[in-house]
């Protein structure tokens, strides 16, 4: 009884121990269920995304303090500060702003002194001269001719219009006026004539003539010289000439008194070419 208890038991432990050898073939196909069943379940599966899911919130979130915090504001605060500056340095304008008034306010001090000066030493004209006609040019001899032309003044100055003036070593205004030397004339109604050459040159400067009985001419005028034209007044018509030779021509005519000139210039033909002619430097 002993024996077959004892059998008995070992059979049992041995059928126990049977079936805890086979039975992992068939677990394995329940677990396997379990875990397809249990697949979604993201337990085992998160480990590995975790990390992946963990990193990106330390890149995320380094990303905007390189973009926006670090670089963006150091870049935009110097171009506020300049403009900052700008208004500070516009604040200082107003310092610079009475630097300026000082200057224009010297400036216009010295245009009116500078415009002074230029616009008095334009005189009123002591006279006006109209040369009315041209030169006519009459046979004198075989070798010469009579040059002559008409002009008419009108006096504007308070004082009288002389014929002619002279140099103070000049005793007898009657021989200075015969020898029709310009050199000391100093001025008057009586012409200078410049006699040019054929080509235009100046040959000799002459004072001009005019009808006087002291010169040969009958019914010429008296008084030599001739009276002055009286103050603001007008004068007659004046005849003037003077003698050139064979080629050469009267070009030029001209009248000074009180500073001012007035002068014409002809052509070779007598035409008038310019009753606002400039004189060369030579005439006397």
């Amino acid at each position: 009884m002993n024996a077959l208890k004892i059998f008995g038991l070992v059979l049992v432990i041995l059928v126990v121990f049977l079936n805890g050898c086979a039975a992992p073939a068939t677990p394995p196909q329940n677990v396997s269920q379990v875990a397809a069943t249990n697949a979604p379940v993201p337990t085992l599966v998160s480990p590995t995304d975790a990390p992946t899911a963990t990193n990106p919130p330390p890149t995320a979130t380094k990303i905007p303090p390189t973009n926006t915090a670090t670089k963006i504001p150091p870049t935009h605060t110097p171009t506020h500060t300049p403009t900052h500056t700008a208004t500070a340095t516009a604040t200082q304008i107003p310092t610079d702003t009475p630097t300026s008034p000082p200057t224009a306010t010297t400036a216009p001090t010295q245009k009116p002194a500078t415009k002074a000066p230029t616009k008095p030493p334009a005189p009123a004209k002591a006279f006006t001269v109209t040369w009315k006609t041209n030169v006519g040019y009459e046979g004198r001899d075989a070798t010469t001719f009579w040059c002559k032309f008409h002009n008419q003044y009108d006096n504007l100055s308070a004082k009288e219009f002389p014929f002619q003036g002279f140099g103070a070593d000049i005793q007898d205004t009657r021989v200075r006026l015969l020898t029709f030397d310009p050199k000391l004339a100093q001025g008057g109604y009586q012409p200078v004539i410049g006699i040019a050459n054929a080509d235009g040159s100046i040959n000799r400067w002459r004072l001009a003539g005019w009808y006087a009985k002291a010169l040969g001419w009958s019914n010429g005028i008296e008084p030599f010289p001739p009276n002055p034209l009286a103050a603001n007044s007008p004068s007659d018509d004046w005849t003037w000439y003077s003698i050139s030779r064979q080629g050469e021509y009267c070009k030029y005519a001209y009248v000074k008194w009180q500073g001012q000139t007035s002068a014409v210039e002809f052509a070779p033909d007598g035409t008038i070419v310019n009753t606002n002619a400039t004189l060369p430097p030579d005439a006397p």
